[in-house]
């Protein structure tokens, strides 16, 4: 994947790259300095995937590139999605394994993210599993991921991930439906 931003925007960190913060001294307060502004969202392109959207959030431990994470658009925070969880979700660009760390998730456009090895192109459902960072296609009460759609038939070759075509994906954890 060759993503590149579409605006030029001094300063933009790499969208395959984590950064960790620095802190600073000053007048006797530590002030810590983010690599970049948390929750901003920015459009980049590429030649394979065409364009997407992607969300600049901290990361959390053992994320992987390619792993589903769950965040706080108001804290820009993640967590490696899981079975039960309320929130929106996003793709991690890169191995963004600490909460020293900072990175880009993909949040719209084609995404190369990780599906469990069951997962069938031709289902239309997606759901959280229990494998933490993974979606499945079995139908779970309550797990269901909306906007989001497998569009391969077979995993990249020696992984688990698969191109999705996602449009800001989230799941709420609803167990009923009301009119």
């Amino acid at each position: 994947m060759a993503w590149t931003f579409m605006e030029n925007t001094i300063g933009l960190p790499p969208i395959t790259s984590t950064e960790a913060a620095t802190t600073t001294v000053i007048g006797g307060t530590t002030v810590t300095n983010l690599p970049w502004k948390l929750c901003d969202i920015q459009k980049a392109s590429d030649p394979t995937y065409g364009v997407g959207e992607f969300i600049y959030l901290k990361g959390v431990a053992s994320t992987a590139a390619g792993d589903w994470v769950g965040y706080s658009p108001a804290l820009g925070t993640s967590v490696r999605a899981i079975a039960n969880g309320t929130y929106p979700l996003a793709v991690a660009m890169a191995a963004c394994n600490t909460t020293t760390k900072y990175g880009w998730y993909q949040i719209s456009g084609v995404a190369v993210a990780l599906g469990l090895t069951s997962i069938t192109h031709s289902s239309g459902f997606l759901a959280l599993t229990g494998s933490a960072g993974a979606l499945d296609d079995a139908s779970v009460i309550g797990d269901h991921v909306y906007n989001a759609r497998k569009t391969t038939t077979v995993h990249v070759v020696g992984t688990f991930l698969d191109t999705y075509n996602i449009s800001r994906p989230f799941t709420t954890n609803l167990v009923t439906v009301r009119n």
